[in-house]
This record gives C-alpha cells, sequence and structure tokens, in this order.
C-alpha cells in the first residue's frame, strides 16, 4: 500500500489543464478509480488535513486545528516543524502506528513496517511508537522520494508493506502564482513526469501487479488579490488578545469572557462582510472544529478568496493564492486518484470523504483499525471485490451533520458530552432531491406498509374461518381418524359435531415429519408429543417391521427412539435416519410427498388449540 499525497492538488486541476496533456495522470485514471472530488475538513489547512487522512479523525479529535495554534493548557505555541510528543498525540492515532501495532496485538508472523517520508507528524512518537523508517522534511525531488520507497518496497531487508509520501507541490506554485497560472501548468507537468518514473521503476521491480496506490491531497487552492484583504489590527489591539493561526482562518483566546464578548460585539458592529465572526459554542457544527481546547474563545473567519492578515506590514507577504476557506467551497477541493490490484478500473467514483482513507488503508492492509470518525461502508465501493451498492453523495449539502462514529466521550469536555448534538440523526440533504423525490419515497414506504398489514389480517381471517381450516385441514396434514383422536386427547368433545371438532384440529403437522412445531396455549409441544405416543402406544406392536425395528409409516409414529423412525418414499422405501433404506409396502392412508393435495400453511397462520 503507497499513499502519496501531493500538497494542493485541486481536484479539477486536471480539468482545467487538460486531461491529454497528462499522460500517466490519464492512465492511472483510465485503469484505476478517480473521485469527482475528495471532501476535506475544515479548517482547509495543510497539517490538519494531512493527519485526518492518516488518522481518519475529525481535526478537533485528534487536535492538530492549524499550522499554527495555541495550547491553553501547554500556554505554548505550535508552529509547522514543532515535533513534541505532547501536540500530536492528542487523540489520533496515525496509519503506521496501527500497522506497525498489527504484529505486537496480533502475534502476526507477517511483516508490518512503515516506511514515511515527510508527511505532517512522522517524525513524531506517537502512542509510543516512531514509523519504522521515515524522513524528515527536506528539499528532494518527487522522484528521489520514489526511489526511497521503492526500494524500501523491494529490499528483503526493509520489506515494508506500507510506504506514505508526502509532496509539497503544486502548493507552493498556488500560492506564488495562483492557482490557474502557468506555473502551476508546468508543476503538474513535471508531477506527470514523475509517475511515468513511478511507474517505469515499478514494473522494472515487479510491483506494479502488487502494489496498491492512492494519490490526494489536503485542500485546494482559490485566487486571492492585494485589494481583497481584511487587516485585524484596524478592528482591535491584537495585544490584548492572544492571536493564532494565520490567514484567511483566526483563532483568538482570552482568560477574560467579558473581553471576548466585548470584541465579538465589536466586531459584529463593524460589519465586515467579508469576515465571518463565530463564538466557539456558536461554530456551525458542519465544520466539526469546536470541541478542542486549541479552538479559539473566538474564530475569523475569511470568506473565500479574502486575506484576513494581523497588520498592514504582513500584506508585504501577499500571496496570489490560499486555502483554508469554508470546506464547502469547491476550490478548496482536493484530488483523489487510485491504482493497483485492489481498486476498480476505469471507475468514476462520487465524491469521497477523507476520513474514510483511513479505513479503506486498514482494510487493504488487513490490519484493525484504531477509533476514528471514518467509515469503510463509505469508500469500498471502489474496491474491485465488492458488490454492494453504495450511496452517492455528489451533492450532498454542507449543511448536512453526520453522527461521530468513535466514543466522543473520551475527547471532550462534560458540557459537550450533555450537548447532544451526536444524538442527531444523519440529515444528509441531497441537492436536487426535491419534494416530489421525497413524497415519492415515503409514499413507497407506506404503500409497503399498507400491503404487508393487509396480508397479514387476511391470513389472520382466513385463519379464524371454520371451513378453512377444516378443508386444508384434512388434504394436507392429518387424516381424520388421527386429528381426532389427538383433539380427543386434548379437549373432551363431542365426535358427532364435526364442525367443532374441524375448528379444533391443529395444523400443524406434516404426514412425512417426525416432530412437531406448532404454537400452542397452555399446551406446549412436549405435552402434544407425549399425549400423542400414548394414544397410539397400542398400534406399535401392529406396525411393519424390518431387522427387528418399528418403522414409521405415518404421523402417528413419535417414539423417542430414532433409530425407529423412517420415512417412506415413492417406490415403497424406507429411509431409516441411520440412512439404512429398506423396502416395505404403503398403508392406504399413507400418501406420497407428491400427492396433489399436499400443501403447506405458513406458520403463523396455523389456529392455535384452545
Amino acid at each position: 500500500m503507497l499513499l502519496i499525497s501531493l500538497d494542493g492538488f485541486m481536484w479539477n486541476y486536471l480539468d482545467i489543464f487538460g486531461l491529454d496533456n497528462f499522460p500517466n495522470f490519464k492512465h492511472i485514471i483510465e485503469n484505476g478509480v478517480k473521485a469527482e472530488y475528495l471532501q476535506n475538513l475544515f479548517a482547509t489547512k495543510t497539517f490538519p488535513n494531512h493527519f485526518s487522512i492518516v488518522s481518519g479523525q475529525y481535526e478537533e479529535i485528534h487536535g492538530i486545528v492549524h499550522n499554527n495554534m495555541y495550547d491553553p493548557k501547554l500556554k505554548e505555541v505550535f508552529k509547522m516543524g514543532n515535533t513534541l510528543t505532547e501536540w500530536w498525540d492528542a487523540g489520533g492515532e496515525p496509519i503506521w502506528v496501527t500497522n506497525q501495532n498489527f504484529i505486537t496485538t496480533n502475534n502476526s508472523t507477517c511483516f508490518h513496517k512503515s516506511n514515511v517520508i515527510m508527511w505532517p507528524g512522522c517524525d513524531v512518537k506517537i502512542k509510543g511508537i516512531y514509523p519504522s523508517f521515515y524522513t524528515k522534511y527536506s528539499k528532494i525531488t518527487l522522484d528521489q522520494k520514489f526511489d526511497m520507497i521503492l526500494s524500501a518496497f523491494s529490499t528483503q531487508k526493509d520489506n515494508i508493506n506500507l510506504g506514505i509520501l508526502y509532496h509539497n507541490q503544486p502548493d507552493e506554485a498556488g500560492h506564488m502564482f495562483g492557482p490557474k497560472s502557468q506555473e502551476v501548468f508546468n508543476v503538474i507537468k513535471d508531477l506527470d513526469r514523475s509517475l511515468g518514473y513511478l511507474i517505469a521503476q515499478m514494473i522494472k521491480l515487479k510491483l506494479n501487479d502488487l502494489l496498491n496506490i492512492i494519490i490526494t491531497s489536503d485542500h485546494g487552492m482559490t485566487n486571492t488579490s492585494f485589494n481583497k484583504s481584511v487587516i485585524l489590527s484596524d478592528y482591535f489591539n491584537l495585544k490584548d488578545y492572544i492571536v493564532s493561526g494565520s490567514s484567511p482562518v483566526w483563532n483568538i483566546f482570552s482568560n477574560n469572557t467579558q473581553k471576548i464578548d466585548m470584541l465579538y460585539n465589536k466586531l459584529y458592529k463593524a460589519n465586515v462582510p467579508q469576515m465571518l465572526i463565530y463564538k466557539k459554542k456558536d461554530i456551525p457544527l458542519k465544520f466539526r472544529y469546536k470541541n478542542n481546547g486549541r479552538i479559539g474563545d473566538l474564530i475569523l473567519l475569511g470568506q473565500p478568496g479574502w486575506n484576513l492578515v494581523r497588520t498592514k506590514t504582513d500584506l508585504e507577504l501577499f500571496f496570489k493564492g490560499n486555502h483554508g476557506y469554508d470546506n464547502v467551497f469547491p476550490d478548496s477541493w482536493p484530488i483523489f486518484i487510485a491504482i493497483g490490484p485492489v481498486f476498480k478500473k476505469g471507475y468514476k467514483s462520487p465524491p469521497l470523504n477523507n476520513v474514510d482513507i483511513y479505513e479503506l488503508m486498514c482494510e487493504i492492509l488487513g490490519i484493525i483499525p484504531a477509533p476514528n470518525n471514518g467509515s469503510l461502508a463509505n469508500i469500498k465501493h471502489i474496491l474491485i471485490n465488492d458488490k454492494s451498492p453504495h450511496v452517492d453523495f455528489s451533492n450532498v449539502d454542507a449543511k448536512s451533520e453526520t453522527l461521530l462514529k468513535i466514543d466522543y466521550y473520551q475527547y471532550t469536555s462534560p458540557e459537550n458530552q450533555t450537548s447532544g448534538i451526536f444524538s442527531q440523526v444523519t440529515s444528509n440533504r441531497l441537492n436536487g432531491f426535491g419534494k416530489f423525490h421525497y413524497i415519492l419515497l415515503v409514499g413507497s414506504f407506506l404503500a409497503l406498509v399498507i400491503i404487508l398489514t393487509s396480508g397479514f389480517v387476511l391470513v389472520l381471517y382466513k385463519c379464524s374461518h371454520p371451513n378453512w381450516r377444516s378443508r386444508h385441514m384434512r388434504s394436507s396434514y392429518f387424516n381424520y381418524y388421527q386429528a381426532n383422536s389427538l383433539i380427543d386427547d386434548l379437549t373432551p368433545i363431542d365426535k358427532d359435531s364435526e364442525s367443532l371438532a374441524e375448528e379444533k384440529r391443529p395444523l400443524c403437522q406434516n404426514q412425512y415429519t417426525t416432530r412437531m412445531s406448532c404454537p400452542v396455549i397452555g399446551i406446549t409441544n412436549k405435552n402434544i408429543m407425549g399425549i400423542w405416543n400414548n394414544r397410539f402406544e397400542q398400534e406399535k406392536s401392529a406396525r411393519p417391521k424390518l431387522g427387528g425395528k418399528n418403522i414409521c409409516l405415518d404421523t402417528s409414529c413419535q417414539n423417542n427412539n430414532i433409530n425407529e423412525r423412517g420415512i417412506i418414499d415413492d417406490n415403497n422405501l424406507v429411509t431409516f435416519e441411520d440412512n439404512v433404506t429398506k423396502s416395505v409396502s404403503r398403508p392406504k392412508n399413507v400418501r406420497s410427498s407428491k400427492d396433489s393435495d399436499f400443501t403447506s400453511v405458513p406458520i403463523f397462520a396455523l389456529p392455535l388449540l384452545q
């Protein structure tokens, strides 16, 4: 399994620049899987989404909520490049830890080693474990990274089963020149050439039929302008608060609740339409960006295409492209393509969730996933051996809410445990799924309920009708003498009252079965069996015998000795339950299983003995 991330690769770059310009991307898509887009998480920043991909957890769960963040408990600021365990080991378990732990927890004799190259968090001890092999971030080419990872797959000494690789392009080009620039096109062209090199090396090392590859990203990119900037210092004194983050999303902290309220009211009255303001308790649930101490008391978020900068000086660092906006904004979405023996070929998938990739990798690796927010059911339709239907989330409304899969209580505060937000039922609303479709769906369901209810009532009515019961009883289950004999033992009635006798007869014993299965109020099967045995005990000696064994030729045989029971077929052969078959004569009152009047009655339609 090889996971590759091309930072900042927007979902539609290949369409914008023309797929035919990238033959190796085209080869992978035509021989593998391509999702319409990958739904990433807010904040749409690099570190948070990369850690969500490898852990399957929301940002508020694993705790990497920004590239730059503040932790009130640690009273420290995190910046890219920080390798302290307390920042990274805050809830999430990356796939390399899950993979390597599988040997210990399952006494596996298979190799479970990981080689992780420059992925955020790979050089940190998490859950007490480093990757088997890892490479810290540095400026080396993608070709060199491919050589390193393929060597680990093909070398007996390393013998890895999981490779994970991060590359910084086309993110850097998108920031510097804008997402639709010639420079970004040139970078993607070079990435395509590197993929061709990867494919050629895999063929050379005979890994092309063994290695499953996922190529994805953390976020997309959108155009920004120098004139589309909001300067935070124009609205409040930054020194009065702890301001953490980067454009376009900022977390603001204060130990003084009143100061937060004052700032919120001040910014609200300023009425800056390009800036969204949320108190922590009011952050939309769709962001899944609320229940963590590293998320600020106040969140400031720029509208798509707008930059939020601390001071005028920061404008000197202006970029032509940026990301971090609302994850419903299409320019925020990254790419997802995959190829390998487990993936379907030439398959166009609906949009996928980045938190589901973790479960997918665990499935491919054959390991047990740690608690996560993803779902294999949402993504397994891209696997070649999956035949189950999948849900098309291609037009999921941004306001839809989905339940957390894992036990949230271990990650959140007591106040959030009682908020009830995780008891909500999934309410995905699909664009284009209008009133007509809802009415049709509900109407179909109601019609099905009415049909089933009507059928059940009809069956109950027929079961209560004496003529119907007596007719089927005589033709299918009991001969007349046997039925009356059993009823005589259960309930004293007038034999001459045929209708009453027939009304009392149970319809629960097939002529060619040796066990009763009849629901009776107040009378168990065991009671009936005992009555039956006593009633016909005297007839036992009169039955035909073969080899000293009694033969069960009709429903009067209910002897407890299993070897004395047999079944007669159309050729007058009796087959005992010890598989001994002998020929006998059929009594006149014993019918064949092929008799035309041999029918069956559903078990719930059988009348109850009074």
